[in-house]
């Protein structure tokens, strides 16, 4: 119940606040069609792609760029078991997730 609650705040303030891949105007829109979303002139939606800030976070970090947006453990745990489960692969450890959530600079727990 309580990782619900986390998760739904977590959802709520993304919906509030746009992301960037720091001042990088070209990764920040190419991350964002990357999870989906629909990126403005400056920045991507974060309510646009909420259930996908790892991997938003992850992307910045490949092109030499830190996102500003904010993603739990829990929300990296829910986008790394979808695909870990859609590639019929085991799911992964919390040390793993937590080294996942790490590797892109944020660690929040």
């Amino acid at each position: 119940m309580q990782f619900n609650i986390v998760l739904v705040f977590a959802t709520f303030l993304a919906a509030i606040e746009a992301c960037k891949c720091g001042g990088n105007i070209d990764a920040t829109k190419a991350c964002c069609r990357n999870v989906g979303g629909n990126p403005s002139d400056v920045d991507c939606p974060a309510n646009q792609i909420s259930e996908r800030l790892s991997n938003f976070a992850s992307c910045c970090n490949s092109l030499g760029s830190r996102s500003d947006c904010r993603c739990p453990v829990g929300c990296a745990r829910n986008e790394t078991d979808a695909a870990q489960s859609a590639a019929g692969l085991p799911l992964l450890t919390d040390a793993e997730v937590t080294s996942f959530v790490a590797s892109y600079g944020h660690l929040d727990e």
